[in-house]
């Protein structure tokens, strides 16, 4: 347990989400709500809905269409929430990620900013087997992505499929809680049996940072997860998984964040640095995937636009089945088909086209998100 509990609690105050939120955008107190507002709400902040329901609980009067959005954003969050317990019971082994093991430490009336409904299967049969019952509720397969696994694992796959009926409903399933950076080579594989939820939280709130940079949500949510890992007093077991997953240089950066929010002493003190990295692939010997995986790290880390271009380039030239074994994601377009019986998906090449055959249907697949017209008509 640690020493000084109490200067990890400060995030529970729902006056605190303001405080936090104002110091990490520059925005002066009291005033200028609106402003606040506008800057929490832009991307990657995501802290909007917290700031209107932290008003809210201390009291304050909120505009009409500021309580129109609350009022639908419980709604959403409860009906998320119920599908995600029902799904989650209908194929044994897939579990929910992220999001409530966080909300539920958020001060009471005070909403957590949750758009969709993230599970990890522990395989592709139960990734497919989640598909294949939304989809036959009327839920649309949007999405898939895959990659090759490295070091004998199985191959990472995701599905997103959305809600016909509730279009702001979306479910992804995942078999791998840990995407990893495309640039840096993915963690080891970790035995997550028995962790936390606290710790596991942590990790993949960590994790974030090798996909975006971090936002007042982030901050906040590592605020409340630093309280509980200190309550329980498991900080040491998040520190040795940010170890174990080469996360290093994610956890200074969300410490720095930390440290500007306010909310906690140094957080050093309750999960140690890791001194640990993941090393960047700069291999001379294999210079093509070197490179396809430094294009897709700087479309994925840093949205530079002209990477798709360049990598849907390299796909024509290279081949599908060269950029799949290179390591890097496939990321899937749907092109019809109605599916087929069986828990796992077939992949196939054909030239610079690579072709998902799922349960929920077809998918061409290539690694800049771009899928040609005249691939197709090969």
């Amino acid at each position: 347990m640690c020493a000084n509990l109490d200067s990890w609690l400060a995030a529970e105050d729902p006056a605190e989400a303001e405080a936090c939120a104002r110091r990490l955008l520059g925005v002066p107190g009291p005033g200028h709500r609106a402003r606040l507002l506008a800057a929490a709400d832009v991307h990657p902040h995501k802290f909007g809905l917290t700031l209107l329901t932290a008003w809210q609980a201390r009291g304050d009067a909120l505009e009409k269409d500021q309580a129109a959005r609350v009022r639908g954003a419980a709604e959403r969050q409860s009906r998320q929430a119920a599908l995600a317990r029902e799904l989650c019971r209908a194929v044994p082994g897939v579990w929910r990620l992220k999001g409530p093991s966080t909300s539920r430490l958020y001060p009471t009336g005070v909403l957590r900013h949750e758009y969709d409904i993230d599970l990890c299967a522990p395989g592709e049969p139960e990734l497919w087997a989640v598909a294949r019952l939304l989809a036959g509720r009327g839920w649309v397969p949007r999405a898939v992505w895959m990659r090759a696994g490295r070091d004998g694992r199985d191959r990472q796959t995701g599905v997103v499929l959305q809600s016909a009926a509730h279009e702001a409903d979306i479910v992804e399933v995942t078999t791998d809680p840990l995407e990893g950076d495309h640039w840096r080579v993915d963690s080891r594989p970790l035995d997550l049996a028995g962790t936390d939820s606290a710790s596991l939280a942590f990790l993949l709130l960590v994790e974030e940072g090798s996909a975006r940079p971090y936002g007042v949500r982030d901050v906040y949510d590592g605020a409340l997860l630093l309280g509980e890992l200190a309550r329980t007093g498991r900080g040491g077991c998040a520190g040795e998984l940010l170890a174990a997953a080469g996360l290093g240089a994610q956890w200074a950066r969300l410490r720095r964040g930390l440290l500007r929010s306010g909310l906690v002493a140094d957080p050093y003190e309750l999960v140690p640095p890791t001194g640990r990295r993941a090393p960047a692939v700069r291999s001379l010997r294999r210079p093509v995937r070197s490179g396809l995986l430094l294009l897709g790290h700087l479309v994925r880390r840093h949205q530079w636009a002209p990477g798709v271009g360049l990598l849907t380039r390299a796909q024509a030239v290279l081949g599908a089945e060269r950029c799949y074994r290179s390591r890097v994601a496939l990321h899937g377009v749907r092109v019809g088909g109605t599916g087929h019986p069986g828990g796992t998906a077939a992949l196939r090449f054909a030239g610079p086209l690579g072709m998902l055959t799922t349960p929920v249907g077809d998918f061409a697949l290539s690694i800049g998100g771009d899928v040609l017209e005249e691939w197709l008509d090969r």
